[in-house]
């Protein structure tokens, strides 16, 4: 079972508005091919050690972690007036989040915690395109947080 990594960004309106439509496609409302597009021809059936071999980088999963740094597309994924949510499996899109810095939007914050809560979590602010990397202060309850566990469920993670 993959260990999903919440995702949120954040950022003024007028911002946050041209990053949801730069994620926007027809099959989903936060998608990983509207910054870096799959090839058609890559190889989507199951994957063998042997079929992997064959394919080389040519195949759903080398390609996706190659190109988006994540095993599968966003999922989970919805778009407020205040953020924009989804999730990613075992690792933030990190080709992804420079595709975003790149197309210099404006000043926006990227938050993520994996769910292995109090692990794997952080922030990248992106102001005047440029990225820097925070970590919380109380991961644990960052992560609790960002993935809307409630408030009477914390305590089995302190």
């Amino acid at each position: 079972m993959p260990n999903y990594i919440a995702n949120r960004i954040t950022a003024a309106p007028e911002v946050l508005k041209k990053i949801a439509e730069a994620f926007k496609t027809d099959e989903a409302p936060v998608d990983f091919n509207a910054f870096v597009k799959m090839p058609d021809d890559i190889f989507r059936g199951n994957l063998s050690t042997e079929k992997q071999a064959e394919t080389k980088s040519r195949n759903l999963y080398d390609w996706s972690v190659l190109n988006w740094g994540t095993r599968w597309n966003a999922c989970r994924s919805k778009v407020t007036d205040f953020s924009i949510l989804f999730s990613t499996v075992w690792s933030i899109p990190s080709p992804i989040i420079e595709a975003l810095r790149a197309k210099k939007l404006g000043d926006w914050k990227w938050e993520f915690a994996d769910g292995n809560i109090g692990s794997n979590c952080g922030v990248i602010e992106c102001e005047d395109n440029n990225v820097a990397f925070s970590m919380p202060d109380d991961a644990i309850g960052f992560a609790l947080e960002l993935h809307d566990i409630p408030l009477e469920e914390r305590d089995m993670y302190q």
